[in-house]
């Protein structure tokens, strides 16, 4: 994990397990899982009562969180999908937690993405986004494929018209967007 990271690895993951409040027997989607790091851990606090879907566009990085996760006695909690985050194969409020770590910049659609991780969402349910932010010196992407702080609220408010809370931490930042009640 750390080389994925750089020196903000432990940092990412604490941050992330506090903000989604991930729970025991919660079903939660993983959002462009590449080599399957999100999805161990989110696997690991869901426990045997729970799910965790992970999706990816990409044969190649499914292959390798799939090997990761088997290698950690996983497989029968997470269940490996390939598929767009613009065209999620999944019912409306099917899920507790959707989460998608260090991939949002590589969305071709953001605002139908933000849109369909919404719908999939539970009500009062979490949608977490991890991902660098311009200022990053570590990214392993070029600055023009990713968004400040203040871009990415205003296409959240503007895509879902509610107001998310987001940390900047320079490097990275986490946002969580609540679901609101569909009365």
């Amino acid at each position: 994990m750390s080389w994925m990271f750089g020196p903000f690895s432990e940092e990412i993951k604490k941050e992330f397990l506090s903000f989604s409040e991930v729970k025991d027997g919660h079903v939660i989607l993983d959002v462009g899982t590449g080599s399957g790091f999100a999805a161990t851990l989110l696997a690991k606090v869901v426990g045997h009562r729970g799910r965790v879907y992970s999706i990816d566009p990409s044969e190649k990085a499914l292959v390798k969180a799939s090997k990761r996760i088997k290698d950690e006695g996983l497989d029968d909690i997470v269940i490996l999908k390939k598929a767009r985050v613009e065209e999620l194969p999944f019912p409306d409020g099917f899920f507790d937690r959707v989460t998608s770590i260090m991939s949002f910049h590589h969305f071709s659609d953001p605002v139908k993405s933000l849109r369909e991780m919404y719908r999939v969402l539970k009500s009062d349910g979490f949608l977490v986004i991890v991902d660098w932010t311009k200022k990053s010196t570590v990214a392993p992407h070029p600055k023009d494929q990713l968004y400040t702080p203040d871009l990415l609220l205003k296409l959240i408010k503007e895509t879902l018209e509610i107001s998310p809370i987001l940390k900047d931490f320079g490097e990275w930042m986490i946002v969580r967007i609540k679901k609101k009640d569909q009365f």
